[in-house]
């Protein structure tokens, strides 16, 4: 039996950008997160945009605080909602403006549920011994 490398999950959140006016509502998504072990410490948060879907990668150290306290600064925060522990905020801030802010509304369960099969892929603790090192050490020196 192989070693599962590789975990995606879509997910049914809400999305609203930023620039629009709360009031016309939230725009209902189905994003799909993904986790590879060869890149331990990252999820990879994909939301479906016209033309073509916009990635980002979050920390994964990062979603997990965020279920509890507000963390992250700079372009990412991820945050518990202050009325009710059952939502999960992720507010993307792109520098680039490219796609502009964006906040998205996720059932917390759902978060601790794809972090939970991460962690049975990867203990949270020991990113680092799965990391080959020569390898991208190579890729840092510009070797292909």
């Amino acid at each position: 039996m192989t070693a599962r490398t590789t975990l995606r999950r879509h997910i049914t959140t809400r999305l609203i950008p930023a620039t629009d006016v709360p009031a016309l509502g939230w725009h209902v998504v189905r994003v799909a997160l993904t986790y590879r072990v060869s890149d331990p410490f990252a999820v990879a948060v994909e939301i479906p945009t016209t033309p073509t879907p916009v990635t980002w990668l979050l920390s994964r150290e990062l979603l997990a605080g965020g279920l509890d306290a507000c963390c992250g600064i700079g372009d990412v925060t991820v945050y518990p909602d202050v009325l009710t522990d059952a939502v999960t905020w992720v507010e993307l801030r792109d520098s680039s403006n490219r796609i502009g802010p964006a906040l998205l509304r996720f059932r917390r369960a759902d978060l601790e549920r794809f972090l939970d099969n991460a962690d049975a892929m990867v203990p949270a603790g020991t990113e680092a011994a799965r990391i080959n090192w020569d390898r991208e050490l190579s890729l840092l020196a510009g070797d292909r």
